[in-house]
């Protein structure tokens, strides 16, 4: 079950996040992708004949082309509709910040 930060908005943040067992600390970041669980939920939408399935989710959270683009997921997941015939079955959430 997910456990949201927003699902703790009236707690202490100092407090909470000190309790956390899962923490990652890294040092310079040049970039970096977070996706909710409805990244592993993609599946076929019709009986159609597609190309094989690549890497989903390296394509929409490492892969960089297209980056420059301001709709560069948007235009990924139709991508991934047309060519793969696949979609996600579940509320799906990427946030990708390239700082380099």
């Amino acid at each position: 079950m997910p456990d949201y930060l927003g699902y703790h908005l009236q707690e202490d943040f100092e407090a909470w996040f000190n309790a956390q067992g899962q923490k990652l600390s890294l040092g310079e970041i040049n970039s970096f992708s977070l996706a909710t669980d409805g990244i592993f939920t993609f599946q076929k939408i019709d009986n159609k004949v597609y190309e094989a399935p690549h890497n989903l989710i390296d394509f929409l959270l490492v892969d960089g082309d297209g980056a420059s683009n301001l709709n560069m997921l948007d235009r990924k997941m139709r991508q991934i509709e047309s060519t793969l015939g696949l979609k996600p079955t579940d509320d799906l959430a990427i946030i990708r910040v390239d700082l380099a």
